[in-house]
């Protein structure tokens, strides 16, 4: 299964890659300050970032993300706390939530948040736009919608599954969904000299930017074709 990082076109394969990694981001990003630490965020102009966190003078994470053009709203109504060194923090609630009701929503849904403490912690719940990138663990690419309907006869072209909350106390950044691929482009990861792929892709809910490692997923998305498959999900919480 694909690593996360090599959805942008970075690797962490081995302890040394991963130090390597975030070496890398430090001596080329950019440091930014907030109350208790500060991030070094490397950003290539392309959409793909790497953010390391550091708090209280130590190594906390480093987090991959493509900021590209998704567009989403989500009803924010809890904060999870994840182990050090994973990710920043996760945010759970609900997509496209009903206009001043952020528990109200289409479906609900868990998030690896990048940059959360930029935007601190507003109190809850509240409506928030987001951009949502979905890392690739497995794709299908298919052409046509007909394409598509032949394979998969149960479920339609534009179809979302939060299968990381599916227990009452889950709140696992995880979903499957199938949508419609909008835009696409190969790029290259010019912090590693590491190809990637990206594709906005219009599922329930909204816009979503999915990346992905083309050596290690083998599929080429069609614009008005429909991608299908698994992903980890980060996103952007804008301000208010």
């Amino acid at each position: 299964m694909p690593i996360t990082f090599s959805s942008i076109g970075a690797q962490e394969r081995s302890n040394q890659e991963y130090r390597k990694l975030i070496d890398l981001v430090q001596r080329a990003g950019e440091k930014i300050s907030f109350q208790g630490g500060y991030y070094v965020r490397w950003e290539s102009g392309d959409g793909d970032e790497l953010w390391v966190t550091m708090l209280g003078g130590k190594f906390r994470c480093i987090t991959p993300f493509f900021r590209g053009k998704s567009a989403m709203t989500f009803g924010i109504t809890e904060y999870v706390d994840r182990r050090p060194e994973t990710v920043d923090g996760t945010v759970h609630g609900w997509m496209d939530p009903v206009p001043s009701e952020p528990e109200n929503g289409i479906y609900p849904l868990s998030f690896d948040v990048v940059g959360k403490h930029l935007v601190g912690e507003p109190t809850l719940p509240v409506i928030r736009s987001i951009g949502l990138c979905a890392c690739a663990k497995n794709l299908v690419a298919y052409r046509t919608e007909h394409e598509f309907e032949a394979a998969n006869q149960q479920r339609a072209a534009e179809y979302f599954c939060p299968i990381g909350v599916f227990g009452d106390l889950q709140r696992d950044a995880k979903a499957f969904f199938d949508g419609h691929v909008v835009e696409t482009r190969d790029l290259n990861n010019t912090l590693t000299n590491r190809p990637y792929r990206w594709a906005l892709t219009k599922t329930v809910g909204g816009l979503v930017d999915v990346v992905f490692d083309p050596e290690q997923i083998d599929v080429t998305p069609t614009v008005g074709g429909i991608l299908s498959g698994s992903f980890h999900l980060f996103g952007d919480i804008k301000e208010a």
